[in-house]
């Protein structure tokens, strides 16, 4: 009743494709974001999360980093204010397009507000948003990894998804919440076709040692991920305060279920 949350995916380049590197690329986008968001009634200042997917991380990222940032300075963003950011290596499928993105806001509308409480959890870097709308809290974590504290020591796939499960579990107690209650996983895993046995098994186990029976809705697709020797990732989203809402799993006969 008193926000609008507004979904905008952007590939920068319509056909035919001009002969425009990353750096044109990026702020083309930046530049048309301003322009979405005002036509949806809202400002940069509303935007809570986005995903950018690369071409080549080690040849983007730290451009990407300066454009971005210096956007939302611009904008008077900064901080703890800034959106929280999946990182993803998957290229476009169109060979000139160097990047994609993916952003929600939540505007509120005229007689309507929105608290935003956000946290960095030092030991992972994931970057956790906490929004307060109509009295109901919205959690968003992203960017969840299982790396060790030892840089160097990488690990396998299967204990590096134990660790990121874990520490979903970590991330979600100081807000009362156990995973039981996670409505929807967005699941990033490197070499997929390798390693989707193991992330399952892993899954698995996890989800039996915390009782999850009502599965959450979630997306697994192969990426890479930021920094290179993270194996896998994971976002995801809570309804807090669930009373007085029907949350049931849906199923369609057209599709195997996941």
């Amino acid at each position: 009743a008193s926000t609008r949350e507004v979904f905008a995916r952007c590939a920068p380049l319509l056909d035919p494709l001009p002969d425009f590197g990353f750096d044109a690329q990026a702020r083309r986008f930046y530049n048309c974001l301003p322009r979405l968001l005002q036509q949806a009634g809202g400002d940069v200042s509303n935007v809570t999360l986005e995903r950018v997917f690369f071409d080549d991380f080690d040849r983007d990222m730290r451009a990407f980093h300066g454009i971005r940032e210096a956007f939302y300075a611009e904008a008077g963003v900064s901080g703890d204010r800034l959106p929280a950011m999946t990182y993803i290596e998957q290229p476009p499928c169109r060979e000139a397009q160097q990047l994609e993105l993916q952003v929600q806001a939540v505007i509120p509308k005229p007689n309507g507000s929105v608290a935003v409480e956000s946290f960095v959890d030092d030991a992972t870097g994931a970057t956790v948003k906490l929004l307060t709308i109509d009295g109901r809290r919205h959690l968003y974590i992203a960017d969840i990894k299982g790396l060790a504290a030892d840089a160097d020591a990488t690990g396998t796939f299967r204990e590096q998804a134990d660790r990121m499960f874990a520490n979903a579990a970590r991330l979600l107690k100081p807000f009362g919440a156990r995973f039981t209650e996670v409505l929807r996983t967005w699941c990033y895993i490197s070499d997929i076709d390798r390693n989707y046995d193991e992330f399952n098994l892993s899954r698995n186990v996890f989800f039996q040692t915390e009782g999850v029976t009502r599965l959450p809705a979630s997306t697994g697709i192969e990426a890479g991920m930021w920094p290179s020797h993270a194996l896998c990732s994971m976002d995801l989203y809570v309804l807090l305060d669930a009373e007085g809402c029907d949350i049931e799993i849906m199923h369609t006969p057209t599709l195997n279920e996941a």
